[in-house]
């Protein structure tokens, strides 16, 4: 995205402080302490107006513009980006955030947090007791169910991510599309900066995995009202959403839940480190059943990065070869 003017890099963010204006780059995690007259200089950067406009110096504009461009702080108009084999995202939404969004935020998230454990579970219940045999039945409505089940469900998951961030004053960054090992995948970037309770954090992490949730709850039940395939598809597919974020793998969302409650930082990496030390693993025997356990503990983290995924996989390949056959 071109801009005629300089604009200032998305992923800046701005915190009051005694002395000044704390400017934090959230992916680089610099800071540094500036006046608050170069805080408003910057956030006006817009791509639109003309710096020397902005009530500077044309010197001290000059000497600004340099130091942000060496810095990473000026935006380089691109919103695609390589992470390596097979893998990067491509930005589709910046947001501009207002009052009524961060309301709109508050009332969603404290809805889902309410809604999606007693709406799953009567979901699970009615099947369990009425049964899943659908009326009518069509491939067309397990293609329906298939794509609209994924399509909301994972727009939903990304949009209540962002709602419980608004709510706990985490900062929106931007949302778009990732590839990951050419998976696909949708992703909402949040600075997690100014929460500090660690439960704040793990909503914010797992409101995805409940919107899933709620969804497909709320799919089985509908089915008993329509009887029809598309939404026990939709259920399923949601299911399966939920179920991936769960596993510890590429740094799900499960992952940064747990390390949120357990209050440690990348423990699947430890484990993944812990499996192949000898040496660490014979200590751990020495120390009888708590150390085997936490053996255990590293192997069960390790599989469940690995089986789930597959499994998601292995049914996804299953659902196309039906229509294929």
């Amino acid at each position: 995205m071109e801009s005629e003017y300089p604009r200032r890099n998305r992923f800046l963010i701005f915190q009051r402080e005694k002395d000044g204006v704390l400017l934090r780059h959230s992916m680089s995690e610099e800071e540094w302490i500036i006046p608050e007259e170069i805080a408003a200089f910057i956030r006006a950067l817009d791509g639109k107006t003309s710096p020397y406009d902005l009530g500077l110096d044309p010197g001290d504009v000059d000497d600004l513009l340099d130091f942000m461009e060496e810095k990473d702080l000026l935006d380089d108009g691109h919103r695609g980006a390589c992470l390596g084999f097979g893998s990067g995202t491509f930005t589709l939404f910046i947001p501009k955030i207002r009052s009524s969004h961060k309301r709109a935020g508050k009332a969603w998230n404290r809805f889902l947090m309410a809604s999606w454990l007693p709406v799953f579970f009567l979901g699970i219940l009615l099947q369990a007791v009425l049964g899943t045999e659908a009326v009518e039945y069509t491939d067309y409505d397990i293609v329906i169910g298939f794509v609209l089940g994924l399509l909301f469900g994972i727009v939903l998951h990304e949009l209540s991510h962002a709602a419980a961030a608004l709510h706990y004053g985490g900062s929106l960054l931007e949302m778009g599309l990732f590839v990951i090992y050419f998976m696909p995948g949708a992703y909402c970037a949040i600075d997690y900066e100014n929460v500090k309770n660690h439960f704040h954090r793990a909503q914010i992490t797992a409101a995805g995995i409940e919107s899933n949730l709620l969804q497909c709850g709320l799919c089985l039940i509908l089915f008993q009202v329509v009887p029809t395939d598309a939404f026990l598809e939709a259920a399923l597919m949601n299911w399966y959403l939920a179920i991936l974020n769960l596993s510890l793998a590429l740094r799900m969302d499960g992952a940064r839940t747990f390390e949120e409650f357990l209050c440690c930082d990348n423990f699947t990496g430890r484990a993944k480190v812990l499996l192949r030390d000898r040496r660490q693993k014979q200590k751990l025997r020495k120390q009888g059943i708590n150390g085997r356990a936490t053996i255990a503990a590293c192997c069960l983290i390790r599989l469940l990065q690995v089986q789930v995924p597959l499994l998601i996989l292995l049914e996804v390949t299953d659902l196309i070869l039906t229509f294929l056959s």
